[in-house]
């Protein structure tokens, strides 16, 4: 098997209106309780009930979504205050993103599943983090760009960095250690300044897997790279503030990409688009195109010989 690479849903959490009386209907339940339906359960985690003063409202209840058969589907935030108004917040477990069908859709057909029967509207995408899991040794091919400062420009967030020895803000790199040990491979972050911007982390996904307790070796068992390969994962985190931009230039009849079948349509509803955005983020395709992207905001490098681009897409090639 030669080189492979996957783009993966590592993180998704969404945000809903609640419909009328779904709050109050579960605000009747305690801690502990479970609550049937039909083919799902919720637990209710927190109940938002002030011990100290029982009798106060509740502002919020947290339960966790589980299917009849056992599994983990995420947790659930339902929310009644001024701040939140009255939505909610579902975020997905881990492991129920790498389960279910074997084509690799990350579970896509069943995100809406407790949403739907639960009567919430999707509203906005609240954050969601592509990981590029891939053979190809990114860590090594990165750091040779930025060291290389005599043949290529580096841009990081849209700037030029002018002079090789000024230290980098929004660039860092970190070596785990143990008590004993010290990892040869480092693991390397980019952000953008703001809470809400794009953050990235490069590791050896295998490495953290061998040597972690409660390892997400189930990864492994999904990316199926191999007997013996290594996985290098690219892990971007986009949040609602970036993924608008992403949809701007989608929209944006200047840019260029082939993309326009994703793009919002004229007099589009714009809970319209977002519900089928949701649905295209179950192809890799929409998927790959998103970290592509959000990688490329973050950094990239141009040859000071001939003036050609390098984007972290150029290094899984």
């Amino acid at each position: 098997m030669g080189n492979k690479t996957l783009f993966n849903v590592d993180k998704l959490k969404m945000s809903y209106l609640q419909p009328n009386g779904l709050f109050e209907s579960i605000a009747k339940h305690v801690t502990g309780d479970d609550i049937r339906y039909q083919d799902f359960y919720l637990k209710v985690v927190d109940d938002g009930r002030n011990p100290k003063n029982p009798e106060k409202p509740q502002t919020h209840i947290t339960a966790l979504a589980i299917t009849s058969d056992g599994e983990l589907m995420g947790q659930l935030t339902l929310h009644c205050s001024d701040e939140f108004e009255r939505r909610a917040f579902f975020e997905f477990d881990n492991r129920f993103l790498y389960s279910g069908n074997a084509n690799r859709q990350n579970n896509e057909p069943y995100w809406d599943y407790a949403a739907e029967r639960l009567g919430l509207e999707l509203s906005t995408i609240t954050q969601i983090d592509i990981a590029c899991d891939t053979t190809k040794n990114m860590i090594t091919r990165v750091r040779r760009l930025v060291r290389d400062w005599e043949h290529y420009d580096m841009i990081l967030n849209g700037k030029k960095i002018i002079d090789e020895n000024e230290i980098i803000d929004d660039y860092n790199l970190n070596f785990g250690t143990s008590r004993v040990r010290m990892s040869r491979t480092p693991t390397l972050y980019y952000r953008q300044a703001n809470d809400d911007g794009l953050k990235e982390r490069i590791y050896n996904k295998s490495d953290e897997i061998r040597h972690k307790k409660n390892a997400k070796k189930y990864i492994e068992v999904w990316d199926d790279m191999g007997e013996g390969k290594t996985i290098y994962r690219a892990e971007v985190q986009i949040c609602w503030k970036m993924l608008k931009k992403w949809f701007e230039w989608l929209s944006d009849p200047d840019a260029a990409h082939q993309y326009t079948e994703w793009a919002r349509r004229e007099n589009e509803d714009w809970s319209h688009y977002i519900q089928r955005t949701r649905l295209l983020m179950g192809m890799a395709e929409y998927r790959a195109a998103l970290w592509v992207w959000a990688s490329s905001k973050l950094v990239y490098w141009r040859s000071k010989s001939d003036g050609e681009r390098i984007d972290q897409a150029d290094l899984i090639d």
